[in-house]
């Protein structure tokens, strides 16, 4: 059985891979949200007198679709996912691989980002 090789054009989404190899893929949904830790300081009324924000964070998910053929994202991968306006650098945590006749493999990728890391 021969799967078709139909080729995606367009400007990619998704960067992953090193050493100057790198695979691309497209993104056709995602989310991410935006949080951090926090930290509260109280006097010795108990009122809170300070809250420090540390550790700013997101959880990014995505549904992206890539060429027959490439290695797929893995848990522990660094990547880059490009949204509207920013350029997101996360680490791979699960990622879910499906793929059809149809020349393409669709992947569900939950990653996380942290504002100390970059790729």
């Amino acid at each position: 059985m021969s799967i078709s090789q139909e080729t995606i054009h367009g400007d990619p989404d998704v960067q992953w891979g090193a050493g100057g190899f790198y695979n691309e893929g497209y993104v056709q949904r995602g989310s991410i949200e935006y949080g951090a830790d926090n930290a509260q300081a109280k006097d010795s009324n108990g009122n809170v007198v300070t809250d420090v924000t540390y550790n700013r964070n997101a959880p990014v998910s995505f549904d992206m679709l890539y060429q027959v053929g490439m290695a797929k994202p893995k848990p522990g991968d660094m990547i880059q996912v490009q949204d509207e306006d920013e350029t997101i650098d996360c680490i791979v945590r699960k990622c879910n691989k499906q793929w059809e006749n149809e020349g393409f493999v669709k992947v569900s990728v939950n990653a996380q980002q942290y504002e100390g890391i970059t790729a």
